[in-house]
């Protein structure tokens, strides 16, 4: 690792940086590095239509990826031009203005208004003040990149403290190493072989004198990174394990994503706040709830399930309509506001599904048995119950605390058995799951069927008025019975599933806007902000190239315009002059519509203003997270904000309930809300990491021959493949792994062209089609995007590097 000349500038103290974000002259937001290109990063500024650039080390000045940082936006002068992204790259001209939206006039409006706020002088950088100011300026400019540098790190990303990777000498004389770190997107770091524990010591040497043995992996935190070196200072917390080996690569995704909890490690503080058993419900609890445990209440869950959240119930009125409940586990009966047990539950945030186990988020005391909705036992619960008319119009509504007692645990094949007419439950046969209570087989499938009849209305309604569905396929892996990887499968999405979406949606939706209406500037909702204008312009652009009409100017458009794909006669003859069926190219489309959205985020209201509480996907201007409070923390504050809604409902005094409740001001609400946010998002990257890393371990004993479609190219280097088969999108990297082949890039016609010989595939290599055999004669394979080709899935990384699913080519 060579020490790059860097001049880093020292960090603004905290007076200037408070006193400069008032007067906005700097601005806060999150880094996201480039993982491809570390040298660059970005940051999004929320009314702003691209990201901010910051090209190059010196303007990082010593960020992390994640990190919060406050940001000097420079003048027009310094802004550079919208690179292209991969999808514009593929097209023979460049994509549109990404704001074309805009008039003519206002893109030729003279910046001269501005320039009280935007000077240059030949001795210093001017910069940009004020967000106005910075918008205008982006409209007027709308093929230049604002640019910005770091001046402080407001609040330390969660990566600092959670970094894997292997060591190796810099200076052995010396006794410094290098963190050489797995996670792209960090920086290595220097150690120092004296803070090192001896045993490590020795290992880590021996290790270092085979080139081609596997690495002692480490969780290490960054200490510090002052303004003169390049690198950062960084120590080792933990040995993680041997490289190589599926529980070491399993703890190692999980370090790197800072989550540490194993299955059982809870604090004793927090297990003592659990209640004693047996429990039982008290005489008090039952007077202040509705007893409904003899109504016919019901859970459809996967069929492992154990953290059963949520329940429904439905019954016929004479009036035509429905009476439909949503109940939901009461999780916040059980753990006290601000208790050792509350602080560990906010700590995890969720609870983390990887292949072969689940990290619960509470302990198992209440996940799997107190709180959750067993069947033929008394439950505490939140309970949404409407009157729905046939179209599924709201005609009444009712919430509150309830006791319930479901009569039966239904998985999604039961429930689809059931709507299917294959549900057997016959006096002499065994049925799939017990029924309790004075109920029958048969009015539950006619309930479930009823239900059914209102969410596929419900669903019909929500597209209708603007919902977007994506849906990308979801990877599974088999386990036999000692917890090794056997095979994989796609999970597939039926009726049941959606019949169970469709009131979960309801129910949230319903929740945020009670909540709201008494507490508007302290609520925690969930908003999905707009897509990242350029790409989406770019993706616009992209499909019209091929012939394929992509509306981009709502979710609603966005929705019918991927749903045509499937019908239409336009979309047809595009596949066809393609090559593909219309299936995967519907599948490709949703995939590249993906990639212009942003995340959506928990936020506490008193942060935004209405206007932008909304969500785009779902076309709700409310709606929260109310549903799973076994396994996610923000739901168990949306219930104690219910519960304060409630008693002020009941005509008690607003502020004196929402304290009653253990409800949060709004900082504390605000900070909350952002470490849900990374909670989140760890987890959801630790479950993909781990679907990855076992179908590796597949792939490590038999290497497999897969159809793929390419879906971007980027020049002679690399291009991506989208593999159906498994749901993945995978980067055969020609330079780095086929270094030996002849490559052709013709840039105006997007076509690259690789010649080499066929490469041999041994007997454990499964192959579907019989012309891979290898061979002397030379073959060409012309790349374009779409173009379909067979790919080598196979087992990369290894000696340190992370475990992954790799695609080559079969030419060598």
């Amino acid at each position: 690792m060579r020490s790059p000349t860097i001049q880093y500038t020292a960090h603004w103290e905290e007076e200037r940086t408070k006193e400069a974000v008032e007067k906005e002259e700097v601005f806060l937001a999150h880094i996201k590095i480039n993982a491809k290109k570390s040298k660059e990063a970005y940051a999004t500024l929320d009314g702003l239509h691209v990201d901010v650039l910051l090209a190059g080390k010196t303007d990082q000045n010593r960020c992390v990826d994640g990190d919060q940082v406050v940001l000097r936006v420079k003048g027009i002068e310094a802004w550079e031009s919208i690179k292209t992204g991969k999808l514009a790259q593929n097209l023979r001209s460049p994509a549109r203005d990404p704001v074309g939206c805009l008039s003519d006039g206002m893109r030729r409006t003279s910046i001269s208004e501005n320039n009280k706020h935007h000077r240059q002088t030949k001795e210093s950088q001017s910069y940009v003040v004020g967000m106005e100011t910075l918008k205008k300026l982006a409209q007027q400019y709308p093929t230049k990149r604002p640019t910005a540098q770091v001046v402080a790190v407001q609040k330390a990303s969660r990566k600092r403290e959670a970094v894997v990777g292997h060591l190796e000498f810099r200076d052995q004389e010396k006794g410094i190493l290098t963190l050489v770190t797995r996670d792209a997107k960090l920086p290595h770091c220097i150690m120092y072989m004296e803070d090192i524990p001896i045993g490590l010591r020795r290992k880590i040497s021996t290790e270092m004198r085979d080139v081609n043995a596997e690495k002692t992996l480490v969780l290490a935190k960054i200490t510090k990174w002052q303004v003169k070196y390049p690198y950062p200072v960084a120590k080792v917390m933990k040995a993680i394990g041997m490289s190589g080996e599926i529980e070491t690569e399993s703890r190692a995704i999980l370090e790197a994503e800072n989550i540490h909890q194993d299955h059982d490690d809870f604090p004793l503080e927090a297990m003592e706040c659990l209640p004693v058993t047996p429990w039982r419900l008290k005489e008090e609890d039952i007077k202040e709830r509705r007893d409904l445990r003899d109504a016919r209440i019901f859970s459809i869950d996967p069929i492992t399930a154990r953290d059963l959240d949520d329940a429904l119930s439905y019954a016929e009125l004479a009036n035509g309509c429905a009476e439909v409940g949503v109940h939901i586990a009461d999780v916040s009966h059980f753990v006290p506001p601000e208790s050792a047990l509350d602080e560990e539950a906010q700590r995890r945030s969720t609870s983390v599904y990887l292949v072969q186990k689940v990290l619960p988020m509470l302990p198992r005391l209440l996940c799997e048995e107190l709180c959750s909705l067993n069947a033929g036992v008394d439950r505490c619960a939140f309970s949404v119950i409407w009157v729905l008319d046939r179209d599924g119009n709201i005609k009444d509504q009712w919430m509150g605390k309830t006791i319930i007692r479901s009569c039966a645990k239904l998985s999604y094949e039961d429930a689809q058995n059931m709507l299917d007419g294959k549900f057997s439950a016959k006096p002499n046969e065994e049925p799939p799951t017990l029924l309790h209570g004075p109920h029958t087989w048969n009015e539950v499938v006619s309930d479930v069927r009823g239900l059914n009849r209102i969410a596929q209305r419900l669903r019909k309604s929500r597209f209708e008025n603007g919902s977007l569905r994506l849906d990308n396929k979801k990877l599974l892996i088999d386990l036999d019975d000692a917890g090794f990887p056997i095979g994989h499968r796609l999970f597939k999405v039926k009726d049941a599933n959606r019949l169970v979406e469709e009131f979960m949606l309801l129910a949230n939706r319903s929740v945020a806007r009670f909540i709201t209406e008494y507490y508007p500037d302290r609520s925690l909702l969930r908003r999905h902000p707009f897509p990242n204008g350029t790409k989406m312009v770019e993706l616009v652009e992209f499909a019209k190239h091929h012939g394929i009409d992509l509306r981009a100017g709502s979710s609603k458009e966005i929705h019918e315009s991927l749903q045509a794909l499937l019908v239409t006669e336009q979309a047809r003859r595009a596949a066809r002059s393609i090559g593909l069926d219309v299936q995967t190219l519907f599948e490709l489309m949703q995939i590249l519509a993906t990639e212009p959205m942003q995340l959506a985020m928990y936020f506490n209201t008193g942060d935004h203003e209405e206007s932008d509480w909304r969500h785009f996907a779902l076309a709700f201007d409310h709606y929260t997270h109310f549903t799973s409070p076994i396994r996610r923390y923000p739901d168990i504050i949306v219930h104690r904000l219910l519960s304060a809604s409630l008693d002020a409902h009941s005509g008690k005094d607003p502020a004196e309930s929402f304290k009653l409740h253990g409800n949060k001001d709004t900082d504390i609400l605000s900070d909350i809300a952002a470490h849900c946010n990374d909670c989140k998002l760890a987890a959801k990257n630790a479950q993909e990491a781990s679907a990855r890393l076992f179908l590796a371990f597949i792939l490590r004993e038999k290497p497999r021959v897969a159809k793929a479609i390419v879906v971007a190219l980027n020049g002679d280097k690399f291009f991506e493949v989208y593999i159906p088969e498994y749901g993945l999108q995978r980067r055969v990297n020609v330079e780095n792994d086929h270094p030996g082949l002849k490559v052709t890039w013709d840039e105006e016609e997007g076509i690259l062209e690789l010649v080499g010989k066929p490469r041999p595939l041994s007997n454990d290599q499964e192959a579907p089609c019989n012309e891979v055999c290898g061979g002397s004669v030379e073959t060409a394979l012309v790349v374009k995007v779409f173009a379909s080709l067979d790919i080598l899935l196979c087992c990369g990384g290894g000696k340190g590097k992370p475990l992954d699913v790799k695609a080559e080519l079969l030419l060598e």
